[in-house]
């Protein structure tokens, strides 16, 4: 009961957000001391090879240990997961994995190594470990609260030039697997090197071990985060083809400026360590563009008309991001659809009129009820940029291309825009 008014205590202290507990979840510290410790920890990708952690214990002094003194971690997410670590020495295959920087050597290189390895099975007979700090997952297993051996996938160039690969991880699952007849030695040599398949696996030589309750890590879901932001916007308008009202197509628009505002919900889809996410974002957006027309009319009478699009839309995007995995600070690429509606529209048509040394400056409007008639009142393009987020903050340049406004007549046109937008996310 004690145990489970700790936790109970920790998840509210970490709900109550309070002042630097951001991005803490709870979790339990056990120190090669024999110490455990109960309170808030820092979720550092610790299979990434991170050299300390943080803890707010129920003291609510925050304190720091180095990965030395650590035996084992447990994170407890708020969706039920945990997540377990342990540290251990164990040797370690450091032969090159790229095909660019293979070698010739048919043995891999083995050196020992103090590592924190994330468990995907642990507490029975057999457990399985994950580690992923260079870049691919590599495993591990150990015998119950036996040494930890890696399972051995090697990879070299032969003399000939191919690649060839070595699944020495088979052989050691035969040998380890031997005193389990409901394992099939033929499945074990033709298993793949993957974290589903071996999971499978180690699962199956407990069950047949008769062992007793197994921690099995649980992939996360996915995660939504809610958002809000801002930013400016350089469009220009463009139109093609001919019609006699207004003449919009004879006038030249150039860039304007704009502005747009709104909110975003971030999806960060699971198994992918945060690398993609699929975003919905809501804009308030004003823009549009002065297109400027010069007639010359009779008499010493001489006028320029500007037409001055002025709308408001209601933008949807739907857009898929991509960011450098397990980085707080890292380059974000964005791409996807969009779709808009006319809010509101401000257009109207400015002639200037010159007659001797007087310039007489009148309004007119650009249809009845404005251009929404012949303009349509909805678009579709496609949208691109690239950014970089760092923590919460997230920085974005877009380009869009959109199929423009209405046709109008035999009237066609579309719009260029580049954005700026920066958006702030409420993440843990």
């Amino acid at each position: 009961m004690k145990k489970q008014l700790i936790i109970a205590f920790a998840v509210f202290s970490f709900a109550l957000r309070l002042p630097g507990q951001e991005g803490f979840v709870p979790g339990t510290l056990l120190l090669e001391t024999g110490r455990e410790i109960q309170g808030l920890i820092k979720p550092e990708r610790f299979e990434k090879g991170a050299a300390s952690v943080q803890i707010i214990p129920e003291s609510g002094i925050r304190q720091k240990y180095g990965i030395e003194e650590a035996r084992s971690i447990t994170l407890r997410w708020q969706d039920g997961r945990e997540e377990r670590f342990i540290k251990t020495v164990a040797a370690v295959n450091r032969s090159p994995w790229q095909t660019e920087k293979l070698g010739r050597e048919m043995e891999p290189q083995m050196h020992r190594d103090t590592l924190v390895l994330m468990a995907l099975v642990s507490g029975g007979a057999l457990n399985l470990y994950v580690d992923e700090r260079i870049g691919r997952p590599r495993f591990f297993i150990a015998k119950e609260e036996g040494e930890v051996q890696e399972l051995l996938l090697h990879r070299y160039r032969h003399p000939a030039g191919e690649v060839a690969e070595v699944p020495e991880y088979r052989k050691q699952l035969v040998e380890r697997m031997a005193d389990c007849n409901s394992i099939s030695i033929a499945k074990l040599n033709e298993l793949k090197y993957n974290q589903p398949a071996l999971m499978k696996v180690v699962e199956s030589y407990n069950e047949c071990k008769r062992s007793g309750e197994l921690f099995i890590y649980k992939e996360p879901s996915g995660r939504l985060h809610f958002g809000f932001g801002a930013g400016a916007n350089l469009s220009k308008v463009n139109f093609s083809g001919y019609t006699a009202i207004n003449r919009i197509t004879e006038a030249e628009f150039g860039w304007a400026w704009g502005y747009q505002a709104g909110i975003a919900l971030d999806y960060r889809l699971a198994r992918n360590s945060d690398k993609l996410t699929l975003t919905n974002e809501l804009w308030y957006r004003r823009y549009g563009g002065d297109g400027v027309q010069q007639d010359a009319n009779a008499g010493n009478l001489s006028q320029s008309r500007t037409i001055a699009i002025d709308l408001a839309y209601l933008n949807w995007n739907l857009l898929v991001k991509y960011r450098q995995p397990e980085k707080q600070n890292a380059l974000v690429l964005v791409g996807g659809a969009t779709q808009g509606w006319v809010l509101n529209d401000d257009s109207r048509v400015l002639v200037s009129r010159q007659q001797a040394d007087e310039t007489i400056v009148s309004e007119e409007p650009f249809l009845e009820n404005g251009p929404v008639d012949v303009l349509k009142r909805y678009n579709q393009g496609l949208m691109a940029g690239v950014g970089y987020r760092a923590r919460n903050l997230e920085g974005t340049l877009r380009f869009e291309l959109n199929n423009g406004l209405e046709r109008m007549g035999n009237v066609k046109s579309s719009s260029t825009s580049v954005h700026l937008m920066v958006n702030y996310f409420l993440v843990e």
